[in-house]
């Protein structure tokens, strides 16, 4: 009987040895207070590169919209001097 409780002791210190281990290997992991972008072998982008990124979409949207109105604007002044051309002639 003995010996069965000094080998139930050792399976749970094997067990809790063991859960020690995976907890102390994992805790480096969850518990960090990094940025986004800034570990080794980090696979998401840093926040400076994620706002230019931003900014300059919004950038290309302004001008892409500014482009359009102008085109807009060509394009009436075309139909109105093809009318006049059409109505004069």
């Amino acid at each position: 009987m003995l010996q069965q409780l000094q080998k139930v002791n050792k399976q749970v210190w094997i067990g809790l040895g063991s859960t020690l281990i995976v907890v102390g290997s994992a805790y480096p992991v969850f518990s960090k207070d990094v940025r986004p972008g800034h570990e080794l072998f980090s696979s998401e982008k840093p926040e400076a590169i994620l706002l230019a990124q931003e900014t300059k979409r919004k950038d290309y949207r302004k001008q892409l919209e500014e482009r359009r109105a102008e085109l807009k604007t060509e394009q009436e002044a075309l139909r109105q001097a093809l009318q006049k051309e059409g109505s004069s002639a």
